[in-house]
């Protein structure tokens, strides 16, 4: 997270390191490039300089990654220079500065230096609340708390739902913002919520298919080994753009959250002008509906009434405090993986996975009671809550696609480690994986066991090491 301050790094572009433009050239035409990210929490005016003895470019992309538009680009300074430069004022958020060259395939040295200015926010009122952009509230007004992370994240789905047009269909930016985050504020019923968040009423008196997200099929032993079908602020499970979402993906706001940005915008286009606009945009979400309006068929006015107070329609802005955490995923943290029937060498690639620890985790979430209420005489009590897991997606093989949740005996304390798989277009209640058919296998997947690690294959893969312990691969 930037203040006021500047950085300089220095950089290398060169053919061996296989870091090439993500905005020039293509797979035959070569830029090398370096590339460095940022947050704003505020707004900012941010100065970038790009110097080489190499003719250089600069862009500035929304968002952390190679994802998002660009927001600026530069060549030259000016006439009597190839160096690079910009500056602009920036609003809070995520953004990538990537560092490139004018000519393909050209390396050597440069620096790089990013200058911010912040203007230090005044004190807040009396009954006034500090806003997520550094400004306050007026003196009374509801005002609704989420991590930074959560709100940066979601603003930006938001603008890349737009397609980088400031409005669609008198939807804005903020005004899409809004519309989403006033669903978790009544699916999770909690303040700052997680997007970590696991849901805990998926108990069988809900749905008798419930059953198969719990370890082996049972209820009385493993209860901590027990897939969440409900993840995230969006609660997403059998929605259709999270059917191929592993745990860790529908976590993530930047991935989960796409398609709930991408239908709001529909819906909302589609009813533009119609009075029960909400009832067709909320209606993914049970939280939304105001049970105690049968009259009116229990509408979702909930979330509607919430938007209202979180928006501000005529200054187009967002009624909103941060909290702390800055993470889109809530705190779900990169490891590598690799299925093998023995311990694999260090220079092993892996591919993607992630640890998913409901202890370690941004904002609020429901983590009491961690080994449930729901019995046999009570059906209908909170579900258990998972112990720290492995969530991935295989890649490749007969098995590609395929979701797992992999519990190690390690995190659960159980004797075993215990694997629940969803084939790839399967809903986690059908998946029928497994020796046994109940969709858990026991220690291996068909004879191979998951190694994980915390070192990327670049930095495993070179000379030495051996030596470094995140490269050594861990049997779960």
């Amino acid at each position: 997270m930037l203040g006021s301050q500047t950085l300089t790094r220095s950089g290398l572009w060169s053919a061996s390191d296989g870091c090439t433009s993500s905005q020039r050239g293509d797979e035959q035409i070569l830029y090398y490039a370096k590339r460095f990210t940022f947050t704003l929490s505020v707004d900012a005016e941010v100065t970038i300089d790009l110097s080489s003895s190499r003719d250089t470019y600069l862009y500035l992309l929304w968002g952390h990654g190679t994802a998002g538009r660009v927001r600026a680009r530069n060549d030259d300074a000016n006439s009597t220079t190839f160096d690079s430069h910009l500056s602009l004022d920036l609003i809070p958020g995520d953004y990538t500065i990537e560092a490139t060259t004018y000519s393909r395939r050209s390396t050597g040295s440069f620096t790089l230096t990013v200058s911010t200015d912040i203007d230090e926010p005044t004190a807040c009122g009396d009954g006034e609340v500090r806003l997520w952009n550094g400004s306050c509230s007026p003196a009374g007004q509801r005002v609704y708390e989420f991590t930074m992370g959560t709100i940066v994240a979601t603003r930006d789905i938001a603008r890349s739902a737009h397609g980088g047009k400031p409005s669609v269909c008198a939807l804005t930016v903020n005004k899409l913002t809004a519309l989403m985050l006033a669903i978790p504020v009544h699916e999770l019923r909690r303040t700052s919520p997680s997007p970590m968040f696991l849901g805990r009423s998926d108990n069988l008196k809900q749905n008798k298919n419930n059953k198969w997200l719990y370890s082996r099929a049972t209820r009385e032993h493993e209860r901590r080994a027990h897939w969440h079908a409900g993840v995230g602020l969006w609660q997403l499970d059998i929605w259709g753009p999270a059917q191929t979402l592993n745990h860790a993906e529908r976590a993530d706001i930047r991935r989960g959250g796409v398609g709930v940005a991408e239908h709001i915008r529909d819906v909302y286009c589609a009813q533009s002008g119609k009075t029960d606009w909400a009832e067709k945009v909320y209606r993914p979400w049970f939280g939304c509906k105001d049970y105690s309006n049968k009259d009116n068929g229990y509408n979702r006015d909930l979330c509607k009434e919430t938007y209202t107070i979180i928006y501000d329609e005529d200054k187009d802005s967002l009624w909103l405090s941060a909290t702390a955490g800055a993470e889109s995923d809530g705190g779900v943290q990169d490891r590598y993986c690799v299925w093998s029937s023995q311990k694999p060498p260090v220079s092993e690639s892996g591919f993607s996975c992630f640890l998913y620890d409901p202890a370690r985790h941004e904002g609020n979430m429901d983590v009491d009671n961690v080994d449930g209420t729901d019995s046999a005489t009570n059906p209908n009590g909170f579900t258990p809550l998972a112990a720290a897991f492995i969530s991935l997606t295989d890649p490749d093989g007969i098995n590609a696609g395929t979701k797992y949740a992999v519990f190690p005996a390690a995190n659960t304390g159980y004797a075993q480690t215990l694997i629940k798989a969803v084939p790839k277009n399967k809903y986690s209640r059908l998946s029928r994986l497994g020796p046994n058919s109940n969709g858990w296998y026991v220690n291996n997947v068909d004879g191979r066991a998951l190694y994980v690690r915390e070192g990327s294959n670049e930095e495993c893969g070179t000379s030495g090491s051996a030596t470094v312990t995140v490269c050594e691969w861990t049997r779960m």
